[in-house]
């Protein structure tokens, strides 16, 4: 016979056992060995029940509005749940879920009711309902770059070749390239500014373009005439002939050997006038 309900939780009842010829209240059959114990050993027979979910409360992670279309839902545990079902305007999303969220995106502007369903085998239970509201600012499309003008510090004309040309910011620009006589001449700038140097005398013209995304802007043509003074070239010395080394050794020879014999000769022709010029001496 069933002597009394000793304990019930949650889950389960236990219910304690004791033969109709047991008069002992404090000893129980020990089913192992058939002989009577104490409390300790007495047979128990447990009774496990389940209940249907339990109430639990859904939400997201949206404050007031959802401005990218994506999002996620929560919800708390339901007790006792085996499985979750997630329905979008009273239409069924998706079914056998068993997690506790649920991520959502590629979603157009638009307000959408959510409630999530909680099942086991005894029943189910609707959680609360939430509305998002998803609005998506509108894309912006820039506009094309704006005009601007170029200049440059060239004087008119250029005497060196060297200057700076300059241009005003274009709205909206992300890079400007730089032409020569209709000839790229560098793309990809960034900065307003670009240096040339050219030495060779004519007429340049010069234009910008700025870029972005959308289009293009052209600035204004601009001309430079380089006229580069040319510097005079003094006239080159007369080459000077050097004597070859032979030739000066027969100088060296002439002059050794004439030098003396001349020598010798204007000192006799010095004598002779002398002589001549001696008057006799007179008895």
């Amino acid at each position: 016979m069933i002597e009394s309900i000793k304990g019930i939780n949650d889950t389960s009842i236990t219910f304690y056992l004791r033969p109709n010829d047991l008069t002992i209240d404090n000893a129980f059959l020990n089913p192992r060995s058939s002989e009577y114990s104490n409390i300790s050993c007495r047979p128990k027979l447990i009774l496990e029940y389940e209940d249907s979910p339990s109430s639990f409360t859904l939400s997201s992670n949206v404050d007031i509005l959802d401005t990218d279309g994506i999002f996620t839902l929560f919800w708390t545990s339901s007790k006792y749940t085996n499985t979750y079902s997630l329905y979008q305007n009273g239409t069924l999303l998706d079914s056998g879920i068993t997690a506790l969220s649920y991520y959502m995106d590629d979603y157009s502007n638009g307000s959408y009711n959510f409630k999530v369903i909680a099942f086991n085998d005894f029943g189910n239970i609707t959680s609360n309902e939430i509305t998002v509201i998803v609005e998506i600012p509108p894309i912006q499309i820039p506009d094309p770059p704006s005009s601007f003008t170029l200049t440059s510090t060239a004087n008119i004309p250029d005497t060196n070749g060297i200057f700076t040309l300059y241009w005003t910011s274009s709205e909206y620009a992300n890079n400007y390239t730089v032409y020569q006589n209709d000839v790229l001449l560098d793309s990809g700038i960034t900065e307003k500014y670009y240096y040339i140097e050219i030495y060779l005398n004519g007429s340049y013209d010069f234009k910008a373009i700025a870029f972005n995304d959308i289009g293009n802007a052209t600035s204004n043509e601009i001309t430079v005439i380089i006229v580069i003074p040319s510097i005079p070239i003094p006239p080159e010395p007369e080459p000077i002939i050097k004597p070859e080394p032979v030739v000066i050794v027969l100088w060296g020879l002439v002059c050794l050997l004439f030098i003396p014999l001349a020598i010798y000769f204007i000192a006799i022709k010095w004598l002779k006038r002398r002589t001549w010029d001696i008057e006799p001496i007179k008895p």
